[in-house]
């Protein structure tokens, strides 16, 4: 559980170069505001705060935003904290298969057995990396 969302989301993001320092400021926000009950929706994480709702949304439909830059400050991150790590550190892993049947299908990849008329969707492979503090 994430104690400070602001600080985590600071952390994670505010390095992040999206062509202007306030796009930073709101993806922060935005992510702080999320990772308080990551099963929220949008709409529900904010808990009534139109503003909050809004430049969400602004920020997540923005073509100037690239999901690559978000990324890479995430992965920046994740590599300056297993850097400053002494402990040992474990690696788990899982693979599974997202399908998805409906029209955006074609867009997707082929999953499973068969290429060719197959399902079709993403495959994610999820990684919790552990240290022997935690």
């Amino acid at each position: 559980m994430i104690a400070n969302t602001f600080d985590w989301a600071q952390a994670v993001f505010g390095q992040c170069h999206l062509g202007d320092v306030r796009r930073t400021h709101r993806l922060v926000r935005t992510a702080a505001q999320l990772a308080r009950e990551p099963e929220l929706s949008v709409n529900a994480a904010c808990s009534g705060d139109y503003s909050l709702q809004k430049g969400a949304y602004r920020l997540l439909e923005n073509h100037q935003v690239a999901s690559e830059a978000i990324a890479e400050g995430g992965f920046n991150a994740t590599v300056s904290q297993l850097e400053a790590c002494d402990d040992d550190l474990l690696l788990v892993m899982d693979t599974t298969s997202l399908p998805f049947p409906h029209r955006v299908r074609a867009e997707l990849g082929p999953i499973g057995r068969s290429a060719r008329g197959g399902p079709r969707g993403w495959l994610v492979h999820s990684s919790l990396m552990l240290n022997s503090s935690t």
